[in-house]
């Protein structure tokens, strides 16, 4: 983001109805993560959001469902670069992939370990204080 703001929040919603609004580092430094979608309502904080730098730009991850013995089912935003410039706020467009991974008291079960499905989000990135 070299010639100007980089965005710390990100409203966005997705073509399937669900909605995600992620900032880098909220109020305390930690960043936070909501997601509201298939009748569910969830919240993350710091440690609970793995946040790792791509080629694709940063991939954020938040675990929505784990059964004990179980499938295991995460969510992870790829968050673009931004180059704001001297713009409070920009439109984003990107995805976000829901990939369960199988499991079971035994184990995963043979066959394909992992199912992914892609939803494209899109929404406003902005540089706010908070």
């Amino acid at each position: 983001m070299a010639n100007g703001l980089e965005p710390n929040l990100f409203e966005l919603q997705g073509e399937d109805g669900s909605r995600i609004v992620y900032t880098t580092a909220g109020v305390d430094g930690a960043p936070t993560f909501g997601y509201t979608g298939s009748n569910r309502d969830l919240s993350f904080t710091g440690e609970e959001i793995d946040r790792l730098d791509t080629d694709l730009g940063n991939e954020v991850t938040v675990v929505l469902n784990r059964i004990a013995d179980g499938d295991t089912t995460t969510l992870t935003l790829l968050v673009p670069p931004v180059d704001m410039g001297e713009k409070g706020t920009v439109e984003v467009e990107t995805y976000a992939v829901v990939t369960t991974q199988a499991g079971g008291i035994k184990g995963p079960p043979p066959g394909q370990q992992s199912r992914y499905a892609f939803i494209a989000y899109s929404g406003p990135a902005s540089s706010v204080d908070f």
